[in-house]
């Protein structure tokens, strides 16, 4: 960049700079094939500084502008910062330089969202390493209540995050948007995810699914959680040896449909009345929190009166309770659902929350960085 005084001497007026680099002359912009400033390139102009701009930082960082990916994108915002505004006007030159040369735009992606709406670029997922996923689908029980209840959910999640479906979009699923057929299991997702059954009946990601959707239908349509405890505890548990289920002539459970594929699930094993899906970050933390640690034990539900040992000889008769009707049943039914009424919208706030807090952390490490 060099500046250009005036002819009246320095200092006398504004300053003007043009955008010329010795790394980067017009001749090895012209020699590169990329549009200099002022040039159409395929019959668009190339805008001036906007393309030039772009082009020269990709010849002094060694990155390819036709095409660009969204990383290249996101690291040229990085080292040239500007005003949303700015840095939109920049991205319209490029994608136009995109369209002359024939070439795929630079994807749109959350983190280019972010950026260009002056938000901080939220951070790009680290994809889950084969070998900690498979680790994991050992270790997590599909059988045993609770701990089997929950392991179920966990294997499911983490066989489809491992296909690479987004945490945001995992996290809209429903139970429908799961299909099987002939054991490859197909997951509607912004782009269909395909998974094929595994020769270990363990890691197999078919399976995974279909144990997880045989427990949810159960847990929705019993009416008590004693009989979905009942059902896990004599489930066998997963080996080399057992049965793929993702072959079985039985059908996936009807009915729940609209149900969230992975609902949240509370400390004693129980769904809300009205299942709601877990959060992105939820799903993320689950995820991350299975592969890379022992996962969390779950302790199992207090014994139910049946089940205690019956009370040492002189101790108090105490009468029973008044019978539960059917009018407390519903009474009790319409205050749980004007709580979660109450509440809706807790899970967004949070959300909000450790995003103002990583922006904060991130401003501390930038003032302690600073000389």
């Amino acid at each position: 960049m060099t500046r250009q005084p005036s002819a009246d001497g320095p200092n006398t007026a504004p300053m003007q700079y043009s955008y010329v680099t010795s790394r980067n002359p017009p001749d090895q912009l012209a020699d590169s094939g990329l549009p200099a400033a002022g040039a159409p390139a395929g019959g668009v102009a190339a805008g001036g500084a906007e393309w030039v701009l772009f082009a020269d930082w990709c010849a002094v960082t060694g990155h390819a502008p036709l095409p660009a990916t969204s990383e290249t994108v996101l690291m040229f915002f990085g080292d040239c910062p500007a005003a949303p505004a700015t840095l939109g006007r920049r991205l319209t030159a490029i994608d136009a330089a995109h369209r002359a040369a024939g070439v795929p735009l630079p994807e749109r992606t959350g983190q280019v969202r972010d950026v260009l709406r002056g938000r901080p670029a939220r951070p790009v997922r680290q994809e889950l390493p084969a070998d900690r996923v498979e680790a994991a689908l050992r270790r997590l029980p599909s059988h045993g209540w609770i701990n089997g209840w929950f392991g179920r959910r966990d294997r499911a999640l983490l066989v489809v995050a491992q296909a690479g479906v987004p945490y945001r979009r995992i996290a809209a699923l429903t139970a429908g948007d799961v299909t099987l057929i002939d054991g490859v299991a197909t997951i509607a997702a912004t782009r269909p995810v395909t998974l094929h059954p595994g020769e270990d009946p363990v890691e197999c990601g078919p399976c995974a699914l279909v144990r997880w959707l045989r427990a949810l239908h159960l847990a929705l349509t019993s009416p008590a959680t004693r009989t979905l405890a009942g059902a896990i505890d004599r489930a066998p548990a997963v080996d080399g040896s057992s049965p793929h289920l993702c072959r079985s002539r039985r059908p996936l459970p009807a009915g729940i449909a609209e149900v969230p594929l992975l609902p949240p699930i509370d400390p004693r094993g129980y769904l809300a009345i009205d299942p709601r899906p877990l959060s992105p970050h939820s799903v993320s933390h689950l995820a991350r929190g299975n592969t890379t640690g022992p996962g969390a034990v779950h302790r199992v539900d207090p014994q139910t009166p049946d089940e205690m040992p019956p009370p040492p000889p002189g101790t108090p008769v105490v009468p029973p309770p008044t019978p539960y009707t059917v009018g407390d049943w519903e009474q009790a039914v319409a205050r749980r659902r004007a709580d979660q009424a109450h509440l809706r919208g807790v899970d967004r706030a949070l959300d909000e929350t450790d995003r103002k807090a990583a922006e904060l952390n991130r401003r501390i490490l930038a003032l302690l960085a600073d000389p």
